[in-house]
């Protein structure tokens, strides 16, 4: 259990903040995807793969003060805090935890895409991880998204490059 907090806490660490309760889904989503093995579960809904864990998960590091949600015009952020940093710290003192260090040429990557892209590539990648082979996988997320049309040329090659 400490360890999955861990690597969580570790991302927020990492990233700092990220812009959107839709992005961080979908950052994580695509980090899992990558191999950063956080044991989210995931369904498919609307806006692509959600995790209701990562949501209650996440929901829990703000009401114990580790990050903050922050309500701005344009939706949520997520700042990760002082106080995030200092627990994370004695977490890896006490239990022992290699300090968790996340490609940040990937990170930084996915964190500078728009919501609305990464909802696309990381249905592209769920559709993958339900035996679609690419070009079925890159159809059907047309299929599904055709609202976010304008982003679908760039979703294959990106996703091939992370």
């Amino acid at each position: 259990m400490f360890e999955h907090l861990h690597k969580l806490l570790s991302l927020f660490r990492q990233v700092e903040t990220i812009s959107g309760r839709k992005k961080l889904q979908k950052i994580v989503y695509l980090l899992q995807d990558q191999g950063f093995d956080l044991e989210m579960d995931y369904s498919y809904y609307h806006y692509g793969p959600y995790s209701a864990e990562l949501q209650a998960e996440v929901e829990e590091l703000v009401e114990s003060g580790f990050v903050v949600e922050e309500k701005t015009s344009k939706g949520y952020e997520y700042h990760f805090t002082k106080k995030g940093s200092e627990f994370l710290r004695s977490m890896e003192e006490q239990f022992e935890f290699q300090e968790v260090c996340l490609d940040t040429t990937q990170l930084k990557l996915l964190n500078e895409q728009s919501s609305q892209f990464l909802e696309l590539v990381s249905t592209y990648a769920f559709l993958l991880k339900k035996d679609y082979k690419p070009e079925q996988s890159l159809d059907k997320t047309k299929e599904l998204k055709p609202h976010l049309a304008e982003y679908i040329d760039n979703v294959r090659d990106f996703y091939d490059n992370l």
